[in-house]
């Protein structure tokens, strides 16, 4: 395992901790973490400078976006742009599919254990059918808010996809 991978991996398992513990990644750990993979660019490679640049710019570019949509943290955008500043704009793509998996895990079993997943899964249900059949009413699902914190999961996928960078060699298209 690289110098990279072993950051990553402590940089994650940090966020997650602090995440579920106090429900913040904090700057402290994420802007740290994006500077020391810019750094580590110039003198071990993979990545290359460029390269991490990219994973950076994309971390923030692709997960700014779902922070516009949804209810993730600033913290978790910034996380991401320091993964990709660690491994590039590739890794940071695969990683990120196992992150959106992990995530969505995650939120079947706490809407389970709040007892809204039959609701939701209803909700849900419903929404597609009406959008194949026009004049079915959507039904309504109560506007209460189920929150969770996303760094345990963005550490789950990183971690997942370190492993597997490990045993099957780096990510490519």
């Amino acid at each position: 395992m690289n110098l990279q991978s072993t950051i990553l991996i402590a940089v994650t398992m940090t966020a997650a901790l602090t995440d579920v513990s106090r429900g913040k990644v904090y700057n402290w750990l994420t802007y740290p973490a994006a500077l020391l993979g810019l750094s580590l660019s110039f003198f071990s490679a993979p990545p290359s400078p460029l390269a991490s640049l990219l994973g950076l710019g994309l971390g923030l570019a692709l997960f700014g976006a779902l922070r516009g949509i949804g209810k993730m943290g600033a913290g978790d955008v910034k996380l991401m742009a320091a993964i990709g500043a660690l491994k590039g704009p590739v890794f940071l793509l695969f990683a990120s599919f196992y992150v959106i998996v992990a995530a969505g895990l995650a939120a079947i079993v706490v809407l389970a254990v709040k007892r809204r997943l039959i609701p939701t899964l209803r909700w849900a249900a419903s929404v597609m059918a009406a959008s194949v059949m026009p004049g079915m009413s959507v039904r309504q699902i109560p506007a209460t808010s189920t929150d969770m914190p996303f760094a345990p999961a963005i550490c789950v996928g990183t971690v997942y996809a370190v492993l597997l960078e490990i045993y099957k060699g780096p990510f490519s298209f």
